[in-house]
């Protein structure tokens, strides 16, 4: 090739990057905010329904919305907002959508533990929830671990890290999980439980305690048999302890852990990083919102949300580069 020519399809390929940039750039028509500490985008989706929709999940790039009108309803509907299809959601399923979430083998597993641990799984053709068996429904997973936890109100809850080549498990307190992340091969358990929030440090779950029961009482939430039982806390360090403010989730953004918070009666939303055992403020959003940690898929965070006005309601995607903030509002609201 002549230098002639060679200069020709560098100044081509430039150019089209550049024009992709700027289409991209100008497809998107929300807001955007960067700081040192954080990447946000924040846009609004109309929902082309008359149905009356009050909450929402994500699930492989489209919207799984919750609805009242013709009884309760899970409606489909991709990221233009336009609706895909509804069906009527399982009659014993939490109405509060109080529910969790997590990702197993490439479906989303939905649990119900209202009056009982039952176990559901997102069947997507469909978009309804089928019941299954109970099963593990890990909060993490990496190739060493996986990582349950058990959950009894305000009697707390235990973590539990099941060795995957050996079958060990070891388990420790938790008030209640909310997400566990990793971070230079520690593990960071987020937990809250009445007005209380925590984040315990797990260096090396094998110093913690081994639980010679079966994974199947910890699936079916029958693993410890007493508050007192539950109160082992070897093998943890208490990174930050504190009340008055509810933490949402713990992530990993610009290569930091940070969380996400909830102030109680203004319902003010806080980014905040750890910085020698106290907590740093790192951005305030100008909004207010309740925020409901849902699941992590291995690369994304995913939570939901509703506005102090209940006018709109919403999801939320965060990865190490970019926190997506997606508001959902109706044209017949």
């Amino acid at each position: 090739m002549s230098k002639r020519n060679l200069f020709i399809v560098i100044i081509a390929f430039v150019f089209l990057s550049f024009w992709g940039c700027k289409n991209s750039n100008e497809n998107f028509s929300g807001t955007r905010i960067n700081t040192p500490y954080v990447a946000i985008e924040i846009d609004t989706i109309i929902l082309k329904t008359s149905e009356y929709c009050v909450s929402g999940i994500i699930y492989q790039d489209m919207y799984y919305i919750y609805s009242y009108n013709h009884g309760p309803q899970l409606c489909v509907f991709d990221r233009f907002g336009n609706i895909h299809g509804s069906s009527p959601l399982p009659e014993k399923i939490d109405r509060y959508w109080m529910l969790d979430y997590s990702i197993k083998n490439d479906s989303l597993l939905v649990l119900n533990e209202n009056h009982g641990v039952t176990t559901y799984c997102l069947d997507k053709k469909s978009g309804n929830f089928i019941l299954i068996d109970n099963m593990e429904t890990p909060v993490y997973e990496d190739k060493k671990y996986r990582i349950l936890k058990t959950a009894n109100g305000e009697f707390g809850g235990m973590v539990y890290f099941i060795d995957k080549n050996t079958q060990d498990i070891h388990r420790a307190f938790s008030n209640e999980v909310i997400n566990v992340i990793k971070l230079n091969n520690k593990y960071y358990v987020t937990n809250y439980m009445m007005t209380y929030s925590s984040i315990y440090e797990i260096a090396d779950p094998e110093k913690m305690q081994k639980f010679c029961g079966s994974i199947n009482d910890i699936v079916n939430n029958q693993a410890e048999s007493n508050e007192k039982e539950r109160y082992v806390f070897e093998g943890l360090k208490n990174v930050i302890d504190t009340s008055g403010i509810r933490i949402a989730g713990s992530f990993i953004h610009k290569n930091k852990m940070l969380q996400l918070w909830n102030e109680y009666v203004s319902r003010k939303v806080h980014i905040t990083e750890i910085v020698n055992g106290e907590l740093v403020n790192r951005y305030t959003f100008d909004f207010t919102m309740d925020i409901k940690y849902l699941y992590f898929d291995g690369t994304r965070h995913f939570l939901n949300f509703y506005t102090d006005d209940r006018k709109a309601f919403g999801v939320i995607e965060i990865d190490n580069d970019l926190i997506k903030i997606h508001f959902f509002r109706q044209e017949t609201r």
